[in-house]
């Protein structure tokens, strides 16, 4: 990994709480393959208080992941306070099998 990479990549890790040398450990986590959206649903709680130049703070949390798929909750709040949206996305994830043969999953 070119050093200006791992150095962008060490600073996310650490602003994430990760200490040490996390960049090597992460080279060597699985990539992503694909993932695919199943269904997302949005619902403006306070649609004309939505504006694109305010900021706004994002809340998310996944609150179940197994058998290659992922579920996750949102809640987007305007800077006072105000629940403006909530948002739900199920989707598919599969990790990278490259250099693997592929084979029939039945």
């Amino acid at each position: 990994m070119p050093d200006n990479v791992r150095a962008q990549v060490s600073n996310i890790l650490e602003s994430d709480g990760f200490t040490g040398d996390d960049v090597s450990q992460w080279e060597k986590h699985p990539r992503l393959g694909m993932m695919v959206s199943l269904d997302h649903s949005i619902y403006f709680h306070e649609p004309r208080r939505v504006r694109a130049d305010e900021w706004m703070l994002s809340e998310m949390q996944s609150p179940w992941s197994g058998d290659g798929r992922g579920f996750v909750l949102q809640k987007i709040f305007a800077a006072d306070g105000t629940l403006l949206a909530s948002c739900m996305q199920e989707g598919v994830v599969r990790l990278s099998n490259k250099g693997e043969e592929k084979s029939a999953k039945i």
